[in-house]
């Protein structure tokens, strides 16, 4: 009881490193639950789309596609001002901007000094600036498809390709769902809220173990504490036994406090049978993650707690890109997913894909072996060698 009472002293005075990852474990999810405030899994990438006014004076089919283009992208209003008021229109942020389109624009706009689209808006404001770069860029790029040897049509119809950045974004593990008026992109991500905010968790349960939990193992391997406690009345076993339920109370916290800690901001999702799962994968991964420190700990005689803040970061930061938590399996190489299959974070990510597609317990099964396997491997390995050293 002395033993396991000093290890929760000590591990307290490891609490700055516990903070730190809890703080970045919150920050992370309150980031994910926020993407997640308008329509689950929804996010929109587009152009801003502001309130303009033209004038076409030319009722050319190259004014025409011109004005076609602008409708796609704002708010158009068909209208003429006289110079004052469009002034106080643009001070007063009501259009952002006054376009006119000359007459005879259409005849001349090849020529070394043709007549220019007149824009009126306020330089100071990132939306007049931006207006004028879609005007410049457009236009410019329709000149270029003609000298190239096109039809003004075909000249048209190749700008408007080549200005809509539906044809050539494409975000790996996003699905696009449809298009809005204003030139924007609908995409839903390929994972649910329950998906997202369960698929970082490894990190911090991985930072903290072994930043706060195994540092305390590793000072009972010192020698001189080591030399007392063979001394004392304490047997080894005992002390082992101690440092073991410590550990494990530890990590029982950091499991129960990760998962209450994400389940707030699930809402109706909990208790469900895919949250049940997602729990179920998570305490796996913390009994596999503790199992790892036993590996970690027969390596103490080694001098690793001198490195312990560099270990956490290696083994935390490998783990996760290399297995799917920081960056999506889809995107990874099939380089990276092989070495990743050695790693319990690959299948904690395959096995939280197929909890969010509705998979049943037997087709959940292999990935919960796996990342067993993976600790038992460990245990195994840390067994072995402190077996070594005593023979």
């Amino acid at each position: 009881m002395q033993v396991f009472k000093t290890f929760f002293k000590i591990a307290w005075s490891y609490k700055p490193g516990l903070f730190l990852y809890l703080g970045i474990c919150a920050f992370m999810t309150f980031m994910v639950a926020a993407q997640f405030g308008n329509s689950e899994g929804e996010v929109k990438y587009g152009n801003e789309s502001y309130h303009i006014a033209v004038v076409d004076k030319d009722h050319s089919t190259l004014s025409n596609a011109f004005v076609k283009y602008l409708k796609k992208q704002h708010t158009v209003e068909e209208k003429a001002y006289d110079k004052d008021l469009v002034k106080d229109l643009i001070y007063y942020t009501e259009i952002s901007a006054y376009i006119t389109i000359p007459d005879g624009f259409e005849k001349n706009h090849l020529e070394k000094n043709p007549l220019k689209v007149e824009s009126l808006s306020d330089s100071g404001q990132a939306a007049g600036v931006f207006i004028n770069i879609q005007l410049s860029s457009y236009l410019e790029s329709v000149a270029r498809f003609e000298r190239a040897g096109f039809s003004l049509e075909d000249a048209v119809a190749n700008t408007e390709k080549s200005v809509d950045f539906e044809e050539f974004v494409e975000i790996p593990g996003l699905e696009k769902e449809n298009s809005h008026p204003n030139n924007s992109i609908s995409i839903s991500a390929n994972g649910s809220k329950l998906y997202s905010l369960f698929l970082f968790l490894p990190y911090p349960v991985m930072t903290i173990l072994l930043s706060c939990v195994l540092p305390v193992i590793l000072v009972f391997r010192e020698k001189e504490i080591r030399n007392r406690t063979s001394i004392s009345a304490v047997s080894e076993t005992a002390c082992n036994i101690a440092l073991a339920a410590g550990g494990a109370v530890v990590s029982l916290l950091v499991f129960l406090g990760l998962t209450i800690f994400t389940s707030c901001f699930l809402g109706e999702d909990v208790f469900h049978g895919k949250w049940a799962y997602a729990v179920l994968n998570l305490f796996l991964f913390t009994v596999v993650t503790a199992m790892l420190l036993i590996l970690m700990d027969s390596f103490s005689f080694l001098g690793i707690r001198k490195a312990m803040d560099v270990l956490t970061n290696i083994i935390a930061l490998g783990f996760s890109f290399l297995g799917g938590i920081f960056v999506p399996l889809s995107v990874l190489g099939n380089g990276v997913k092989t070495v990743g299959k050695f790693l319990p974070t690959y299948w904690y990510a395959v096995s939280l894909e197929r909890i969010d597609a509705g998979k049943g317990f037997s087709e959940l099964a292999g990935c919960f072996s796996m990342e067993l396997l993976f600790g038992v491997v460990c245990l195994a390995l840390g067994l072995a060698v402190v077996n070594l050293r005593k023979s």
